[in-house]
């Protein structure tokens, strides 16, 4: 999925994919509580960031760019984007990145 983005920014890309996804799951489920838009979505993690505590999720029709906080959400937080296609969200991680 990031390939693109690798191959243009190289060992500057802070993004990866992981092949465990778990904690970054988990710590989405204890960070989004009753009242976040993204609460009982079922989304899996597809790649992290090294720069910031970014996480891309897919629910498998939408990706979710989650900025995560480490911390007991509320309606408000965790902050996230919302796209409909994966080059929606390579754009925006690479928005993010080139400043």
């Amino acid at each position: 999925m990031l390939e693109d983005l690798y191959q243009k920014y190289g060992e500057d890309f802070p993004w990866w994919e992981p092949e465990d996804m778990t904690p970054a799951e988990r710590q989405l489920q204890r960070e989004v509580t009753a009242g976040h838009p993204l609460y009982g979505r079922a989304l899996r993690g597809l790649a992290r960031s090294g720069a910031r505590d970014d996480v891309l999720f897919t629910d498998g029709e939408q990706y979710v760019l989650v900025h995560l906080t480490w911390g007991v959400g509320n309606a408000d937080y965790p902050r996230f984007q919302l796209f409909d296609t994966a080059a929606e969200a390579m754009a925006a991680i690479e928005r993010e990145i080139s400043g």
